[in-house]
């Protein structure tokens, strides 16, 4: 509405103004103004939404209250003022909502002609803002091989509009591998705002992965993934030992003790990477190996397994192991070595052994074999290892003992080879040898070793007990005793003997030696069949003989008065009693003068100057021969009465 105005004016007279005011009618029309159709992006201002009410004249109406509601698209329209000013204008202000595409807002009062009336805006997307990991982030795989899904970023606005066509720039970081296409690989943004590489393959370091996803206006992204070590590698793996040498040991066997070998197993893959995990197992070569606490078990953080070796065999170790995972794995190509030395020499098991027993008595250019022995000290551990380098003296009781051919008591060396320290022996004594050792630790072993020494060839057949005399025809009552020894002296014992004997009658004896190497004849009686001596005895003689060696025996037969004497010339005796009958006896004839000049009858010990022995072989001095020489005496019955007389005329 308007102020109306007249004016009335006369000449000469001020003009006169009539005012007045005309009133609008009723609200009749909504009608639309401005701010349909508009493009912006989204969230923003739009410029102001206008309306007016009007009567039915097209005059404005104030006061009207207008209604603004957003129908789609979200965002906000918001009155400037409540109602219509006094113009019956009313504006509103749009604000877009966050997502692309149409908004559309209404203006409406209730009953009006045009009512409501639609405000159309296309929001378009903002700028890009923000860039979305959506797939391909936070993956693990094997070092130098692809992950399982392909790395994908989105672009959108700041409300997560997506953006098309925006560039994405994928950059590997240092180490962590190639990208399909290389990087840095810039790609557009499809029309949802993706935008995707073909592939990424880790580098060859175990651990974190980067890939920076980059585009203008977002503050970029950066994928990452976990590279896993692979497969163990026999040539990058390693296993080592803290000591070349160990102590031969059981139980409570310690690296500081140096009874046990430190093993320290590294297992790598191909690119060096350290593998936890992975199944470790330890072996070593040669016997009686033990590992504490296990031979087997899994690598630490470090890739690291540990372990002890000891063992109760002395040599020379070679160590070795095996490392698995799911990925494969096997042996190691790296090995350590370690040599197990044996522990202090043991009496138990150390030992001396003879080559042969027995051995024949000998002193110069002996046989290993027949004359000699070899003598060998095995020096051994508490485990029954071998010890070479020990300290070893071998020795021998007895007398007349020879070691590598040299008259001593003992001889010394170290062992060797397989832990043996050996001599020659020989003794020219004939007897049981107790050989033994003494070894480092001063301790003695073998001492029930021992060896027997046999006597040599007889070379000497000694006799006692001989040149007893026996009547003629009867035993001798000593026995001779024959005494066969070697060369150096031993006895013979157990060694066959032959006899032989001259003059003899008949004997007996043993067919071989005793223990002590003698023989003694069972009998022996005595023969007069050898020529009377000069003490009236007939020698009997017997001979042992023992391989070359040989010895004799001479005992004596004699002729008794009684038995033998007094039949020839005795009173009984048919030679004499023809012509005498003096019962003649030792006591009448023996030292007793006869009638001729004085002569003594029987001289003791002396039948050439006895008057009787004279007359029996007709020598005398005085007087016929007796008996007459027509029955004289047999040469057989002179040689009784001459070797009686010659023997002592005993009065026996």
């Amino acid at each position: 509405t308007n102020n109306d105005s007249l004016s009335a004016s006369a000449a000469g007279l001020p003009s006169a103004l009539f005012l007045a005011s005309g009133l609008s009618g009723a609200a009749k029309n909504l009608v639309y103004l401005s701010g349909d159709a508009q493009t912006d992006t989204i969230g923003a201002n739009l410029a102001a939404y206008t309306v007016r009410v009007t009567d039915s004249l097209g005059n404005g109406v104030q006061g009207v209250t207008v209604s603004w509601l957003v129908t789609a698209g979200g965002g906000s329209v918001t009155p400037s003022a409540p109602t219509t000013d006094v113009n019956g204008f009313a504006s509103a202000t749009r604000v877009l909502g966050t997502a692309a595409g149409v908004d559309s807002a209404t203006a409406s009062v209730g009953g009006l002609i045009g009512s409501p009336r639609r405000f159309g805006a296309t929001a378009l997307h903002g700028n890009p803002s923000l860039i979305v990991k959506t797939a391909g982030d936070a993956q693990s795989a094997t070092v130098n091989t692809a992950v399982a899904t392909a790395l994908q970023a989105r672009i959108t606005d700041r409300a997560g509009n997506p953006i098309q066509s925006a560039n994405v720039t994928f950059t590997a970081a240092g180490g962590s591998g190639t990208l399909v296409p290389a990087s840095p690989a810039t790609l557009a943004t499809d029309a949802s705002g993706f935008a995707s590489i073909t592939s990424w393959t880790l580098g060859t370091s175990a651990g974190t992965n980067n890939v920076t996803a980059a585009s203008t206006g977002t503050p970029g992204a950066i994928f990452s993934a976990a590279g896993t070590p692979g497969a163990p590698s026999a040539s990058q793996s390693i296993v080592v030992d803290n000591t070349a040498a160990i102590v031969a040991c059981s139980a409570s066997c310690t690296v500081a003790g140096t009874t046990a070998d430190s093993v320290t197993v590294t297992v790598r893959d191909q690119f060096n990477n350290l593998i936890s995990g992975a199944t470790v197992t330890v072996s070593s070569t040669g016997l009686n190996n033990g590992f504490s606490p296990s031979a087997s078990g899994s690598s630490n953080a470090l890739g690291v397994f540990t372990t002890k070796l000891n063992s109760t065999t002395a040599q020379a170790k070679t160590i070795s192991a095996t490392a698995t995972t799911a990925l494969g794995g096997g042996g190691i190509t790296q090995t350590a070595a370690v040599t197990v030395n044996p522990t202090a020499a043991s009496i138990t098991f150390s030992s001396v052994a003879a080559s042969t027993s027995p051995i024949t008595a000998c002193q110069t250019s002996c046989v290993v074999g027949s004359t000699a022995l070899t003598l060998t000290a095995t020096v051994r551990d508490t485990f029954n290892n071998i010890i070479n380098g020990a300290s070893v003296t071998l020795q021998s009781n007895g007398t007349n003992n020879y070691f590598n051919a040299v008259l001593q008591a003992s001889v010394s060396g170290s062992s060797s080879g397989a832990g043996t320290y050996s001599a020659t022996f020989n003794s020219g004594t004939a007897q049981l040898k107790s050989l033994s050792a003494t070894i480092t630790s001063g301790a003695v072993i073998g001492e029930n070793t021992s060896a027997t020494v046999d006597p040599a060839a007889p070379a000497s057949v000694a006799v006692v007990n001989g040149g007893f005399s026996a009547r003629v025809g009867t035993g001798v009552g000593t026995l001779p005793t024959y005494t066969v020894r070697d060369a150096f002296n031993n006895l013979v014992p157990n060694f066959a003997v032959s006899y032989s004997s001259s003059f003899s009658g008949a004997f007996g004896g043993p067919a071989t030696t005793n223990g002590s190497g003698q023989v003694t004849l069972t009998g022996w009686t005595m023969a007069g069949t050898n020529s009377d001596d000069a003490s009236g005895r007939m020698a009997n003689s017997v001979t042992v003989t023992a391989g070359s060696a040989s010895g004799a025996a001479t005992d004596y037969g004699v002729y008794t008065w009684l038995s033998d004497v007094r039949p020839v010339i005795g009173p009984s005796a048919s030679f004499c009693s023809s012509c005498h009958t003096l019962d003649r006896n030792p006591n009448n004839i023996v030292g007793v003068a006869s009638s001729c000049g004085g002569i003594i009858y029987v001289v003791a010990g002396s039948a050439a100057t006895s008057f009787v022995y004279q007359k029996i072989i007709g020598t005398q001095a005085c007087g016929n021969p007796m008996p007459p020489p027509a029955g004289g005496l047999s040469a057989a019955n002179i040689k009784i009465v001459r070797a009686w007389i010659n023997n002592g005329a005993q009065n026996n």
